[in-house]
């Protein structure tokens, strides 16, 4: 019998020759809405998926030949992990994938606001022309914060030395001796990493323990989410938001206005 195998997305050409005579391909390479989504699931074995697949109780029980929900990416949160498990599906990620796209994408944000490389595009596009006011300033001898220091933010931190940049780490699951062979400062509190930091950068999954965890914290540091959005609680009650302050990752924010 061949497996079908859902994608959410199309596929690298190589992916395809792999699977040539292993398995069926089905899916709509595109966001589905969610009735097209239930009745496209239910005849897969597996399924291969980003964070915009909602593999919910529902959506599991009506593919009744579901063994596998395969993510692209690291975290768990838009699978029902209790379901699945319930149900026998096995649930993967691929942890290493993103790692080097999003630790480069994060300095792309720091570079292109320190250095106001939109607003300079947006002036010289409007017919102006560039005024010191727009010469930005360096990343070098800034102190990084970051909130998280698992792969991304280990990444992320080897690039920042490059930059010759200072770099302090509130992670409560990283012990001292990591920190002294990453040389990086760990700090014990949340609070002490913003009263230290230039810019902090968010690399922590989203969980119960993370959600919200800047949200009632007002700082006039430039903080960068490339994690998850309830990070960083949205919303008017967050002075974060309402300052636009913070630097989102177009994919996972794109509901941010944009940074004036």
């Amino acid at each position: 019998m061949v497996h079908k195998i859902w994608l959410q997305i199309e596929p690298h050409p190589k992916v395809f020759e792999f699977l040539k005579g292993r398995a069926e391909i089905i899916g709509p390479f595109v966001r589905p809405s969610e009735g097209d989504l239930l009745s496209e699931v239910e005849d897969a074995d597996a399924v291969l998926a980003g964070t915009e697949f909602p593999a919910t109780r529902e959506t599991m029980q009506r593919a009744v030949r579901l063994k596998a929900i395969c993510r692209f990416g690291i975290g768990y949160d838009t699978v029902d992990v209790e379901a699945a498990t319930e149900l026998g599906i096995c649930v993967t990620n691929t942890p290493d994938a993103p790692t080097i796209a999003v630790s480069e994408f994060t300095f792309g944000l720091m570079i292109n606001v320190t250095r106001k490389i939109r607003l300079a595009d947006r002036l010289i596009r409007d017919g102006g022309w560039l005024s010191p006011s727009l010469s930005g300033t360096d990343l070098h001898g800034k102190t990084l914060g970051l909130i998280g220091m698992g792969r991304i933010g280990s990444r992320v931190a080897k690039i920042a030395h490059a930059f010759e940049m200072h770099v302090v780490v509130f992670d409560p699951y990283l012990d001292a001796a990591r920190a002294r062979e990453a040389g990086v400062d760990l700090v014990s509190d949340l609070s002490g990493l913003l009263r230290r930091s230039d810019i902090v950068s968010v690399h922590v999954p989203l969980t119960a323990e993370t959600e919200g965890l800047l949200g009632a914290i007002y700082t006039k540091r430039l903080p960068a989410d490339t994690s998850r959005a309830p990070v960083l609680t949205f919303g008017q009650k967050n002075p974060l938001i309402r300052t636009t302050r913070c630097w989102p990752s177009t994919t996972l924010w794109p509901r941010l206005m944009p940074l004036e």
